[in-house]
């Protein structure tokens, strides 16, 4: 599933990750299936900081013309939201980090708008902050300005090999087929779970990655980062 080379590159990815938005400061949450690899790597250095929430194609920007839920799809999207988020006792004061592969960030965004409301309206002071990865230009940066940040893979992994690699699989959705819980759109009510087999095999695959390494293993970099 992962070549050594683009194992490197998750590390990479992930160290960046934490060296940014350290454990002790943020939960990982992984939106929608892009993700997948990102969020895998982080749940296996962070059992308890790191999880995905299913939420494929979601465009409710404000002011756009997609942005109107029926009562219908907003209720049942309530109830995806107490399934899959983190609740503040599990935050434990901490902030939410939403992290999405993006191309627009106008899924990512509209999620983390989303999100911030679910908090909101139960009363629940949860700062939420969302983390785009993405293989544009830095041009793409400002459009989020205000609402997301930018870990720019193409230029963080260009001393790499050219071949198809973590951000170019990212790019074509490689890693759909092997997302924890398989894609969920607001119309897709109620979540059905389905046995993801292959989720855990890429997990196993990262911790085979793990043992072989040596001192630039993701274990070694991720415990020395967070201080542990």
């Amino acid at each position: 599933l992962l070549s050594p080379q683009e194992y490197v590159e998750l590390t990479q990815i992930t160290r960046e990750i934490l060296r940014t938005h350290p454990s002790t400061e943020y939960f990982y949450l992984g939106v929608g299936q892009s993700p997948t690899a990102v969020i895998a790597a982080l749940s296996l250095a962070h059992p308890e900081s790191a999880r995905t929430l299913p939420l494929s194609g979601f465009r409710q920007m404000p002011n756009s013309y997609t942005s109107r839920l029926d009562p219908g799809q907003k209720a049942g999207l309530e109830r995806h939201f107490e399934k899959f988020l983190p609740t503040a006792q599990e935050l434990k004061g901490r902030k939410l980090l939403l992290i999405d592969y993006s191309q627009s960030a106008e899924s990512l965004i509209s999620a983390e708008l989303y999100v911030a409301r679910y908090y909101t309206e139960r009363a629940e002071a949860v700062p939420v902050r969302a983390l785009a990865l993405t293989s544009k230009s830095p041009e793409f940066w400002p459009r989020m300005r205000g609402h997301a940040e930018a870990l720019d893979l193409e230029l963080d992994l260009q001393s790499l090999a050219k071949e198809p690699n973590i951000a170019y699989k990212l790019s074509f959705s490689y890693f759909d087929r092997l997302s924890e819980h398989g894609s969920w759109r607001v119309d897709d009510q109620p979540f059905v779970p389905r046995d993801r087999p292959r989720y855990q095999e890429l997990k196993r695959e990262i911790l085979a990655h793990q043992q072989s390494t040596s001192a630039t293993c993701l274990g070694t970099v991720v415990h020395s980062l967070s201080g542990k």
